[in-house]
């Protein structure tokens, strides 16, 4: 009942891999009715159900289900260390047009309403995607975000045109409306990829495409990367999940200014000392940025913690992420993490 294909923990992710071989046959590609239900169900819906399962099973061992708890341990999965579970199931031939189209399986009774399908690419996709996002964090934050973005629009785009728009703005769609009758084309969006692509095929050595980001939330990334404390790849998801490029822009700005209002205001009790930002969709979490002067620093973590759960109790958000930054070093993105998440039993 809780077989997999593969299963890989890192950190607090933890992806769910499920892999199945059938090809799109002539009569389904003719969109003979029956054939291609049968399709659907044999390699887009059996293995949705079966990653949804152990996903489920995690979840109750989260929550204190016995039962639940003893199948995690015999999985070797350690469910209380777990703040992600990332469903992916992989293909051979191309199934992302159907994957993607989830309100017209709906409709037409071939999925249930209340069933949530993962992301699906070819195996030959997923290489791409590891190659051009090398780092974890961007995978994962990858993965992640293609899930929701196929449950709020109706998608028209292949998979690297879906990786090309992540490297323009990390599939932040904040600005854009979010009506599942909505159609979103993402057209010509893989040229960069395909650039480096054939760049490289014809014998050069490119430079490869990353993702869009601003000076501070690169520099934070790679520190993560680089250091990986605790919760790193939760964190990273946060912080990418923020903002977007130009949004990044504006969050800069506020802190260099807030840099020099804690500079003239530290002595003051109550001085403003954070920026919180907090992403429109609410299974993103909020990003708080916590400055103090050297002055300050033998009590900073602590006033962070402080501000820390006042803010994850006012917003009702599923986590919340504290990075505190000394105004007297400020060539280092962050000096300490601080990760909060809701109560797993409740």
């Amino acid at each position: 009942m809780f077989e997999t294909d593969c299963l890989m923990s890192l950190d607090r992710t933890l992806l769910i891999v499920e892999a199945k071989s059938s090809r799109l046959t002539l009569q389904a590609l003719r969109a003979a009715p029956g054939s291609l239900k049968r399709l659907v169900e044999k390699v887009i819906l059996d293995p949705s159900l079966q990653s949804a399962r152990l996903s489920a099973l995690i979840e109750g061992a989260k929550k204190g289900d016995h039962d639940s708890q003893a199948i995690c341990r015999r999985l070797g999965v350690r469910a209380l260390d777990v703040d992600l579970v990332i469903r992916l199931s992989i293909t051979l031939d191309d199934f992302s047009f159907i994957c993607t189209a989830e309100e017209v399986l709906r409709t037409a009774k071939w999925i249930s309403k209340d069933h949530a399908l993962p992301v699906t690419m070819t195996i030959h996709d997923l290489r791409h995607v590891i190659q051009i996002l090398d780092n974890p964090i961007f995978t994962f934050h990858y993965l992640h975000e293609r899930y929701f973005l196929q449950k709020r629009y109706r998608i028209v785009a292949d998979e690297l045109d879906l990786l090309g728009a992540y490297l323009h703005n990390v599939l932040n769609m904040n600005q854009a409306p979010a009506r599942k009758s909505d159609l979103l084309i993402f057209a010509n969006s893989s040229e960069v990829i395909d650039r480096f692509y054939n760049a490289r095929d014809a014998g050069f050595v490119p430079q490869k495409p990353t993702p869009c980001l601003r000076p501070l939330f690169r520099s934070a990334l790679e520190k993560l990367f680089a250091e990986t404390p605790q919760g790193w790849t939760t964190v990273g998801r946060y912080l990418l999940s923020c903002a977007d490029y130009e949004q990044q822009k504006v969050v800069e700005r506020k802190l260099s200014k807030l840099r020099k209002h804690v500079r003239r205001k530290w002595r003051q009790r109550g001085h403003k000392c954070s920026l919180v930002v907090q992403p429109p969709e609410m299974h993103k979490a909020v990003v708080v940025f916590y400055l103090f002067p050297e002055e300050l620093r033998s009590e900073s973590i602590d006033r962070a913690k402080r501000l820390t759960a006042e803010i994850f109790d006012s917003t009702g958000r599923k986590g919340c992420c504290v990075l505190v930054r000394s105004i007297d070093d400020w060539q280092n993105p962050y000096e300490a993490m601080i990760l909060v998440r809701p109560d797993p039993s409740e």
